[in-house]
This record gives C-alpha cells, sequence and structure tokens, in this order.
C-alpha cells in the first residue's frame, strides 16, 4: 500500500461527512495525480456538502496546493496551517505576481506579515513595486531581464542598503544574476538550467474535465439550429465526428477550432498544429476531423505505458 492509498483510508475513516463522500474523497487521493476544482464542486454538489470543507480536506492530502492570496495571507479567513504562526517544515511558499499581493502602498502588510519569510519566494516585475516591508525581509535576489542595475537598485533602497555594482547591464535569456543582501560579495551572474522535462498541460483537466460555458466549443451551424455544447476536449471530439460534414466544415473553414483552443484552451502548440490542418484539408470534412482528433489525443491521451494499472 503506497503513501496515497494509505492517505485516501485514513481519510475516508475519519471523515465526518456522509459515506458516500468519504469514499469519493478515498478515491480521488488514490486514483488522482492533482485535485481538481470542477470534480471537486460537482462530487460536493452531488452529496450536498460545501465544496469548501471537502477542499480544507484534500488540502491535507496534497503536495502542492494553488490558491489565492488572501487564504495565505489575510488574517479573516486564511488557512490556519499556513498562517505566520504556524510550522512550515520543509514547506515552500511560491508568491506569483507580489506586486498585486503586497503592492507598495499596501498598509496592512505591517501587520499581517511574520518577522521572517523562511523559505518564501515572490516573483515580480520590480522591488519598488513590492511593499517596502516585505522586501526588507528577503534575503536574496535573483535578477533576470535588460535592466538589471535599476532591479538591484530598487531592492537596496527598500533595504537601506547601498547598492551593488551589476556585473552585467543587459540579462540574456537563460541567465541570471544573484545577490544575498548579508553578504559581502558582489552579485554573481550564473547560467539556468535548462529544463529538461516536457512542458504538457495536464490529461485529465482539459481532455475530461468541465470548461465552464463562456469557455466551451458549441456547435451551432451555419444557420444557427444547433445548440450543442462541447465542455471538453474528449466531447470535442465525439461531437465533431456526430454532426454531420456542413455543420463541421462551417466551424472548420471559419477557423473556430483553432480560436477556440488558442482562447479558452490556451494550448499553443496544439493551436497552431490544428491552424496548420485547416490549411491542408480545409474542404474535407473526415480528413479534418480525423486529423485533429489523431493531434488531441496524441497530446491529451496517455500512452499505454504510463496508463494506471489496476
Amino acid at each position: 500500500m503506497n503513501k496515497h492509498q494509505r492517505q485516501g483510508n485514513e481519510l475516508a475513516d475519519q471523515t465526518t461527512f456522509p459515506a458516500d463522500i468519504g469514499e469519493e474523497l478515498s478515491r480521488i487521493t488514490t486514483e488522482m495525480s492533482y485535485f481538481d476544482p470542477d470534480i471537486t464542486f460537482e462530487m460536493s454538489k452531488s452529496t450536498e456538502v460545501c465544496p469548501f470543507e471537502v477542499s480544507l480536506e484534500l488540502v491535507e492530502q496534497a503536495d502542492v496546493v494553488v490558491c489565492d492570496y488572501n487564504y495565505i495571507f489575510d488574517p479573516y479567513v486564511g488557512l490556519k496551517a499556513y498562517q505566520q504562526d504556524s510550522d512550515y517544515g520543509d514547506c515552500v511558499l511560491i508568491v506569483d505576481e507580489a506586486h498585486h499581493v503586497l503592492p507598495a502602498d499596501w498598509k496592512p502588510a505591517d501587520v499581517n506579515l511574520p518577522v521572517e519569510l523562511n523559505g518564501v519566494f515572490m516573483i515580480s516585475v520590480s522591488p519598488s513595486a513590492v511593499s517596502t516591508t516585505a522586501v526588507k525581509l528577503v534575503d536574496t535576489v535573483i535578477v533576470i531581464g535588460d535592466e538589471p542595475t535599476s532591479m538591484l537598485r530598487e531592492f537596496a533602497e527598500s533595504n537601506a542598503t547601498p547598492a551593488p555594482a551589476s556585473p552585467l547591464g543587459r540579462i540574456p535569456k537563460g541567465e541570471a544574476i544573484i545577490w544575498r543582501k548579508a553578504r559581502t560579495d558582489p552579485p554573481r551572474h550564473f547560467v539556468v538550467e535548462p529544463c529538461t522535462a516536457e512542458r504538457r498541460r495536464h490529461v485529465r483537466k482539459y481532455a475530461e474535465g468541465a470548461l465552464p460555458e463562456d469557455r466551451s466549443f458549441y456547435f451551432r451551424g451555419r444557420e444557427n439550429k444547433l445548440n450543442l455544447r462541447a465542455q471538453n476536449l474528449i466531447a470535442f471530439t465525439d461531437l465533431a465526428d456526430g454532426v454531420d460534414a456542413d455543420t463541421w466544415l462551417y466551424h472548420w473553414q471559419r477557423g473556430e477550432v483553432s480560436g477556440w483552443l488558442r482562447r479558452c484552451v490556451k494550448d499553443e502548440e496544439l493551436t497552431d498544429q490544428v491552424q496548420a490542418l485547416e490549411k491542408q484539408v480545409p474542404d474535407d470534412a473526415d480528413a479534418s476531423r480525423k486529423a485533429v482528433r489523431e493531434v488531441i489525443e496524441r497530446k491529451y491521451t496517455l500512452p499505454a505505458e504510463h496508463s494506471r494499472t489496476p
């Protein structure tokens, strides 16, 4: 029995929810590599349990939690496990777009931030855009981009420290500068190790999940007689195979398929492949539908060697 199986069984035994949702939580923790908000909501709705309470249960089982900033920094609605008095242990907190979370003019930062920010990474466009209170708690800055001198100066000014000289006037792509304010060493230039892992959108999220209505694809046809909603990629390919040739070509030739993939699925690579197909097979309904299904399944269906074994 692996870690997740043990956790799933324990959750099913210990939860105060009805038995059916306890079993569902157990299934999610053992069978899914991530906890999808849409699936959590639908599961909660079907069993008449608050989705937020279910999410709190799942947080305890997760290795990585993605949430809005107020669940960390807001003293009234923040998750207790991640409040400033808690022991972070080996946790790492990544605050993306910190200039929105802790802006320079945000006064509550003086009250809500802890004395130290251990294991916290803040990502921002500029140190001057972030609350001075927060910047003072940062001991190391990593700079990329075209203006390292001004970035180092802004960071130093927020910390009332003399600004160090930048080793580069402009930092090439794939490289960076690091400076630790507590040390006497000057900023150091380094090359970032390239990522070797393939960047791939999660299979279940886009293949089987449920996109909201405003991001779904609708087969309506030339005379707007249909209203067939495809809320994910599997539904899209199934509906595409089922509609008549004229309906398919109406959307296909107008570029609506690639437009939906770019705008709503937000997969640039897949969009480029489908756009190429729109030019290669503009008039053949069967060939174009088959080609689209193949490129979608090639990216969003796990190969046999990676599928789960019973």
